[in-house]
């Protein structure tokens, strides 16, 4: 009982300190939270001064097109996004990275996209066949040659199937692009099942990407009415919007 005093004068001492560190150590971490929310902010648009982009399509193949959920919205949206980035092409070094996952039994890419990635990117397309779900390992070597100088590398990330290759690459990029920023089009991705979308839409934001769309990719790009490709792309945009596919539901937005 005698020690009973002697032990509260202790802890009482050390309440104060205690209190002090945790201040001091959320101060910090505001200031922390503060700093990566302002980087963030800066980083969130498709800035026109800095042309640097990847596009990673991920696995729209023909065997997929029966069993995904809005696959034809996937393929759709996907190439419209491509013609329209064809279209403006003047100071844009846009890269298509293309994958199709075991393509001997899934087969080719759908031809729209093919022929879409075609055009915008001529010799920056890049079509490979993996085995892996991430497409980031058959992709990293194509973009390395546009990153070495240390500017913000754009990242835009659609395709098949949202919670298992096309995330395993957004995670991938997110952790091993230091200078990337990650954009996941919620209008070109998708799953067989609508709720695994979902969950993959919420995990991949948690983690650092940033959800939009295709039509916000393309303007965003262009930046300004006064761009001399404005009633060209406008017209590919419009055109898709018109021509949606009609014998299956749209996507859910999230």
């Amino acid at each position: 009982s005698r020690m009973l005093p002697t032990l509260a004068r202790a802890l009482a001492s050390c309440v104060p300190a205690t209190v002090s560190a945790r201040r001091r150590g959320a101060k910090v971490a505001r200031a922390l939270s503060g700093t990566r929310a302002e980087a963030m902010n800066r980083a969130d648009k498709i800035d026109p001064a800095s042309p640097r982009l990847h596009v990673w399509v991920c696995d729209i193949q023909e065997k997929f097109s029966s069993a995904v959920a809005g696959f034809d919205h996937v393929a759709h949206n996907t190439s419209t996004m491509l013609r329209a980035i064809d279209a403006m092409q003047s100071g844009w070094g846009t890269r298509v990275i293309m994958t199709e996952q075991v393509p001997e039994k899934l087969g080719p890419t759908v031809a729209s996209v093919r022929d879409a990635a075609r055009a915008v990117a001529g010799e920056r397309r890049h079509r490979v066949s993996k085995t892996a779900f991430s497409m980031y390992d058959v992709g990293k070597a194509f973009v390395g040659r546009n990153s070495l100088d240390g500017s913000p590398v754009r990242h835009v990330v659609v395709g098949l199937e949202a919670h298992v290759c096309v995330m395993q690459t957004v995670l991938d990029l997110l952790a091993n692009e230091p200078n990337g920023v990650v954009y996941v089009c919620v209008d070109a991705v998708s799953s067989i099942r609508l709720e695994d979308r979902a969950v993959a839409l919420r995990r991949m934001e948690r983690a650092g990407a940033i959800l939009t769309c295709t039509e916000s990719v393309v303007f965003e790009m262009m930046g300004d009415a006064n761009h001399p490709q404005f009633r060209a792309v406008s017209k590919i945009v419009r055109e898709g919007a018109t021509n949606k596919p009609t014998d299956c539901a749209p996507l859910p937005s999230i």
